[in-house]
């Protein structure tokens, strides 16, 4: 089975309002969007971590499968 990991990263994010005034797009823009993904590790390079949400143990598939950028980790 599939070692199953836990992953903390900054993801981005887009603000829903169509105008924002200068204040509020800087005090936004300081906020996190922090996102923890919980999966089976595929593989780890310098670049990405690739985590499966779901495996098949009969035919070794992997569901939902997900990249993350390292630069992202928290």
């Amino acid at each position: 089975m599939p070692q199953m990991v836990r992953v903390l990263w900054a993801d981005s994010q887009d603000n829903a309002e169509k105008w924002v005034d200068e204040e509020d797009a800087i005090t936004w823009g300081q906020t996190s969007c922090d996102i923890i993904s919980i999966g089976f590790l595929i593989s780890k390079t310098p670049k990405y971590i690739t985590l499966g949400a779901d495996w098949d143990a009969i035919d070794k598939d992997y569901g939902r499968v997900n990249k993350i950028s390292t630069s992202m980790l928290v």
